[in-house]
This record gives C-alpha cells, structure tokens and sequence, in this order.
C-alpha cells in the first residue's frame, strides 16, 4: 500500500473515530437533559405550571379508545401481581432515599365510596413498604387552579425530582394527572397525596380517571372540598 493511501486511510479513520465521539457526548447530554422521560408510561411528563407553587404533571399514557372499553366504574380490587409489582417498586424508592425517610399519607376527597377505597389501598401499600407517615400537617383549602387535576400532591419545590420517582413508583397500580402543590409544610418525610378526581378500574384493579369533565361534575355534584377529605 502507497504511504498516500496509508495517510488518506489513516486520517479517515481518525475522521470517524472523531464524529462518533461527538456523536457520544451529544447523545450523553439529551440523555442528561431529558432523563427524567425515559418513554415508559410511569414516567413523569410535565403538562403545565398553573402558577410558581404549581406544577401538573402526568403519569399513565393516555388511554386508548379499546383500553378504555376495559375500564369499570364498580370498584375492583388490585391484583396480587399488580400488588407485587407496585410494592416492589416503592420499596425500590425507599432503599434509594432511605438516609431522607420518605413518608406520605393519603386522603379521599368526600362524595366518592371508590375514591376511599383507592386511597385505603394506598395507604396499605405504603404502609407495607415502610413509607406510611405517622405525623399528618393540617391541610388549608387548595389553590382554583388544582381543581381539575385527578390527585393532588403537597411537597416541598426543592423536592420535586424525588416526588417524580415516587410518582413513577406507584405507577402501574394509577395513573392520571397530578398537581404537584409546593408547601414547605410538607417535608420529605410528610407527603401527602389526595385523590380528587373520579377513578376507574381496570379488570388488574389498576386505576385510572374519568376524562369526561362533564361526568366527574355530575358524579360529584361540583367541586370537592378538600380540606374535609378522608384521611387513611
């Protein structure tokens, strides 16, 4: 081989080795940019930021017209395998913030027996887990802009990142759209999630929320005050 064609090879394959490091790093930074998005249906997606001390955010994809035909009004027990796999993934949020002692409580907006039982079944699953709160803040009436979320979330802003995986962690017993409410009361140890919008079931238990406004209206003649909502 010429000492021409060694040079021309020789600088191709620098060429190369040069663009796909770039390549790496470019794809290094999407990867930190985005990764709270990894595109699986439990992971976190903000919607909107209604206000500083408001944030929406969904977990769950949306709901197709067949999985929707699926779904039960009439309140259906979570499966032993839906069970195991949400206990898993809590414990999983536990172990990794264990030196923070993560806790939450869990309460139902009034008018809906299904709301109760949703939330029961949750505070049973973070009870299992070691993530039940024992101490409860006094909860002050909500913000407008949260009355159409499907939960509401109180935590403190700086917190947000972790509440993302706990979020995820509860996926794929429900899923819906949360608001994420920014309170300094509530500490990491203190969360406190409340169930607010209308839940369907699906044949595993696994909840989901009505998307007819009209309906969730009727269903629960306006809107629920919160400050008077079932603790479990």
């Amino acid at each position: 081989m010429s000492v021409f064609r060694q040079k021309m090879f020789s600088t191709s394959y620098s060429d190369i080795a040069w663009w796909l490091f770039v390549l790496a790093v470019f794809v290094g930074l999407v990867i930190l940019w985005f990764g709270k998005f990894d595109g699986s249906p439990g992971q976190p997606v903000v919607l909107a930021r209604p206000s500083p001390d408001t944030e929406l955010v969904a977990t769950g994809l949306p709901s197709s017209p067949a999985a929707a035909a699926d779904e039960h009004t009439n309140f259906i027990p979570p499966a032993s395998l839906l069970q195991q796999k949400v206990v898993e993934n809590l414990r999983r949020f536990q172990t990794e913030f264990r030196q923070m002692a993560p806790g939450a409580t869990v309460s139902a907006a009034p008018g809906s027996s299904n709301r109760d039982l949703v939330a029961k079944d949750l505070g049973d699953l973070f009870a299992r887990t070691g993530l039940a709160a024992s101490a409860k803040v006094a909860m002050t009436k909500p913000k407008p802009e949260t009355a159409s979320a499907d939960m509401l979330l109180y935590t403190r802003q700086e917190n947000r990142e972790i509440v993302y995986k706990f979020m995820a962690a509860m996926y794929p017993y429900i899923s819906g759209k949360t608001m994420l409410v920014f309170d300094q009361r509530f500490t990491l140890d203190r969360l406190h999630l409340v169930i607010q919008g209308i839940p369907r079931f699906n044949s595993d238990g696994s909840v989901v929320f009505s998307r007819n406004t009209a309906e969730s209206s009727k269903s629960e003649g306006g809107k629920p005050d919160l400050t008077q909502g079932r603790s479990l």
